[in-house]
């Protein structure tokens, strides 16, 4: 999900949504916000982690990804090779509820994950006595640029 475009400049937006969330400032958490606030795909954790192999090891870019999505400020998709990728939540998500429930969209081609957040989501009927707790919708194929090959 790309930066919004707002007045804020991207280094106080930072600042504020890790205020908001109660996390305390460190380079390693800016970077990797910086890095999906910035990209209109979904980021791979190996990007995210070539990002910011200068200030954080593995285990601690896995700990600020868990805290981020805890928190509600990130989601994780996987994409059609089973590898993770994050992007960032609608500023309405929260540690309690989030709403970036939509569909994602893996290009076998060139490899990105794009959220479709105006696509609809067919309605689902589960049987009897069944009760979604979590859903993820996910269609591989050929992204726009991709499909005029």
């Amino acid at each position: 999900m790309p930066l919004k475009s707002n007045s804020m400049a991207p280094d106080e937006k930072i600042t504020g949504i890790l205020h908001t969330h109660e996390l305390k400032k460190t380079p390693a958490r800016v970077k990797v916000l910086y890095t999906l606030m910035g990209s209109k795909y979904a980021v791979s954790y190996t990007r995210l982690e070539e990002v910011t192999r200068d200030v954080a090891d593995r285990i601690t870019l896995y700990r600020i990804l868990k805290h981020f999505e805890q928190k509600g400020l990130i989601h994780k998709t996987m994409d059609h090779e089973g590898q993770a990728k994050y992007a960032m939540c609608h500023d309405e998500c929260s540690t309690d509820h989030h709403r970036d429930h939509h569909i994602h969209f893996n290009c076998t081609e060139c490899h990105q994950t794009l959220c479709l957040e105006d696509t609809d989501i067919p309605k689902i009927n589960l049987p009897r006595g069944y009760k979604a707790s979590e859903y993820a919708f996910t269609i591989n194929g050929l992204c726009r640029l991709c499909s005029k090959g």
